[in-house]
């Protein structure tokens, strides 16, 4: 390292030490957490709405007729799976038929 960046390192050094004797250097630090916590759960709570009314929006679509399982599970962002068990927690009655079932049944009999 150059005689310049020692310089500046032991400079820096020498600053922190100073911060930290006058107890500036931990209050930053943890108004700096704070903040940056702040902004995490902010950005989680965001992340939560936009997740929850995609799901509410897919369950709606879904109840009206206006979406398959399967689309709605992609709107979700689920699995055909999740979706048939966050239906039942809602209380959602199916709109599969017969025929749909049987469809399955054999589309899955051609997969395997």
């Amino acid at each position: 390292m150059s005689e310049k960046g020692l310089l500046a390192k032991k400079e820096a050094q020498l600053k922190l030490e100073a911060l930290r004797k006058h107890g500036r250097y931990k209050k930053d630090i943890i108004e700096d957490a704070k903040a940056k916590a702040e902004k995490e759960d902010l950005s989680k709570a965001v992340r939560e709405v936009v997740y929850k009314g995609r799901v509410m929006l897919a369950i709606e679509k879904y109840k009206k007729g206006q979406a398959s399982l399967g689309k709605a599970a992609e709107l979700a962002g689920l699995s055909v799976g999740q979706m048939i068990t966050l239906l039942a927690e809602y209380g959602v009655p199916s709109n599969l038929e017969t025929e749909d079932y049987l469809q399955g049944l054999e589309n899955l009999r051609k997969v395997w």
